[in-house]
């Protein structure tokens, strides 16, 4: 499983109900055309002189909603070039053996009414492991952490995926409210343990976090404070400081996965993306965006290729593009032109091939890292964020077409796409997650009367309910991770 950083960047909901549903055959017939992407120019480098200056909460269980129901639903494979069905899996009885793993996320346990949302504090949440049980259709819910306010991305998963690096925003003006903004409330770090099921607080409680990155070695985490970048060790908690810089303040940040470079997204004279070189102890300015933010969303797999997210006069503004940035060259390619769009965070395929993302949640693009082309696969409305699987090039996507949810899976090798989910009852389908044996997927469905969190057998079709959430909200930050 690729690390999740919701950054920002959107933070998407979970919500699904187990009830059976009929299943009928996909229609779509997606559509390939190829876009030659522009050669940016690379940008002259400048320097940036360093400097110097660095109650675990309870935990409690509580039971699983209700039991989940079997869904059962019609997969059907249809070739991308002829757009005829060719092969029907057969629908396995259900329960299932359980997907193996545990489920990360976080819950407001007492959402507030919609018409007050302007006018109530940050949302103060509970943060939940779930464990499944003997079948597929048992499930174990834990409450691990109570009151945590999440003032922003919350979850960065360890590269040995044994640790969450959680940015929980703390009453640390002890005013029993919490401001992030005009109060004197600080965002910390929390390093959760998956293996001792342990939190420890790293950072001091001095300025708020806002972009965390792990080392390589899954030992050491680093984070930026306003013009300044630490990096605190998890068995010596004391911050070594990085870099800081003469103008301006960092905004994001990532490790290579070499650990021997460190980009960061910096707000001062010259806004954009500077590279850290650890050797040379130097700052260089590699790509010029003068507006917006940038949020990185995560390494090809052979560390070539940093995709990331531009936002545009605003962070959270009215237009986004997604792009790559060279680590050899610090070239820059721009995948998506235009500013009447919202691009999704791209993902990785497993093999570094291809880079997926939706724009507007209407259409599917892939860019091909070894053509430098942009190919748009799939259309349709409601589109979710595109997930690789963890295991192979399959690629997996939410939509709306027609009235009907579904959820398919892509092979852009095999150029084939299979239904493995449909479903006239739900308005909304969102997808988060593989399971870590890449034979599940983690996803919300919700109507105007129900919603809920499911995962469905990508073979068969099979879907189970892991939590009711209707009448409530939806989970937050949400991640499937092996068992340590």
């Amino acid at each position: 499983m690729k690390t999740v950083q919701l950054s920002g960047i959107l933070l998407f909901c979970l919500l699904l109900v187990g009830c059976s549903m009929e299943g009928k055959t996909a229609t779509a017939v997606p559509t390939r055309v190829a876009v030659v992407t522009n050669t940016p120019t690379q940008l002259p480098a400048t320097d940036m002189p360093m400097g110097m200056d660095t109650a675990v909460p309870s935990t409690a269980t509580i039971s699983p909603t209700n039991t989940a129901t079997s869904l059962p639903v019609t997969a059907t494979s249809t070739a991308l070039s002829a757009g005829v069905p060719t092969e029907t899996p057969t629908i396995t009885p259900t329960p299932l053996p359980p997907p193996p793993g545990e489920i990360y996320f976080f819950l407001d346990p007492d959402p507030s009414d919609p018409n007050t949302l302007d006018q109530r504090p940050p949302k103060s949440f509970d943060f939940y492991r779930v464990l499944p049980g003997e079948t597929a259709n048992e499930w174990h819910i834990e409450k691990i952490l109570t009151g945590m306010n999440l003032a922003g991305p919350a979850i960065t998963v360890s590269p040995d995926q044994t640790k969450l690096a959680l940015l929980l925003l703390d009453d640390t003006d002890g005013n029993g409210k919490l401001d992030p903004i005009h109060g004197g409330d600080i965002r910390n770090i929390y390093v959760y343990d998956l293996m001792t099921n342990s939190i420890e607080r790293l950072t001091n409680n001095e300025k708020s976090t806002l972009s965390v990155s792990w080392l390589p070695d899954s030992q050491a985490v680093t984070y930026r404070q306003s013009e300044k970048v630490f990096t605190t060790y998890l068995n010596d908690v004391v911050p070594s400081l990085v870099l800081q810089l003469s103008d301006g303040h960092v905004s994001q940040l990532i490790w290579s996965l070499s650990g021997q470079e460190l980009f960061l997204d910096v707000n001062a004279q010259l806004t954009g993306l500077y590279v850290y070189e650890l050797d040379s102890n130097r700052s260089n300015l590699a790509y010029e965006t003068a507006t917006g933010g940038v949020f990185f969303s995560g390494w090809s797999p052979d560390g070539r290729w940093l995709a990331f997210t531009h936002y545009g006069a605003q962070v959270y503004g009215k237009w986004r593009y997604v792009a790559v940035i060279n680590k050899e060259s610090l070239e820059v390619i721009r995948l998506v032109f235009g500013e009447d769009y919202m691009s999704s965070p791209p993902d990785w395929s497993i093999d570094g091939r291809w880079l997926a993302f939706t724009k507007n949640e209407s259409i599917l693009s892939l860019w091909n890292s070894e053509t430098l082309t942009v190919t748009e696969v799939l259309s349709g409305t409601n589109m979710s964020i595109p997930v690789w699987s963890p295991l192979e090039n399959r690629m997996a996507v939410a939509l709306v077409e027609d009235g009907v949810a579904k959820v398919l899976t892509l092979d852009p090798q095999a150029t084939m796409v299979m239904q493995v989910f449909q479903s006239e009852l739900y308005q909304t389908i969102k997808l988060f997650d593989w399971s870590p044996d890449g034979e599940w997927l983690l996803l919300f469905a919700a109507n105007e009367e129900q919603s809920g969190l499911h995962v469905v057998h990508v073979n068969s079709g099979a879907s189970y309910q892991i939590m009711d959430t209707t009448r409530g909200e939806p989970p937050w930050e949400l991640v499937w991770l092996p068992t340590p």
